[in-house]
């Protein structure tokens, strides 16, 4: 697996990102464009300078992508985190919302 490095930035392919996800890369895009996927770039420094991480997050799912300066992706994880992507966020305010209203 390779990240594409470009004028556009560092890109991982729906097709690569989906399953490590456990999605239909199809629906990657639109995910990400809502919100309900996010992620986060981090460079290395001093002794990791020429590796950068990219971290994506889906519901519980953490995915992070170790990668060598050229791209390649030296390893990958995957994990249960409780950190919340924004859709996720806002479904579970506004259930709290109903619950306390009593309009469940």
């Amino acid at each position: 697996m390779k990240v594409d490095i470009g004028p556009e930035g560092h890109i991982v392919t729906a097709e690569d990102l989906g399953p490590l996800l456990r999605l239909d890369p199809a629906l990657v895009q639109s995910l990400m464009k809502s919100g309900a996927i996010t992620s986060q770039f981090e460079k290395g420094a001093d002794a990791d300078e020429s590796l950068f991480r990219m971290t994506f997050w889906h519901g519980q799912v953490r995915v992070r992508l170790t990668c060598a300066e050229n791209g390649t992706v030296l390893s990958h994880s995957r994990n249960k985190s409780s950190k919340l992507t924004l859709a996720a966020a806002v479904c579970r305010d506004a259930a709290a919302r109903l619950m306390r209203t009593g309009l469940s």
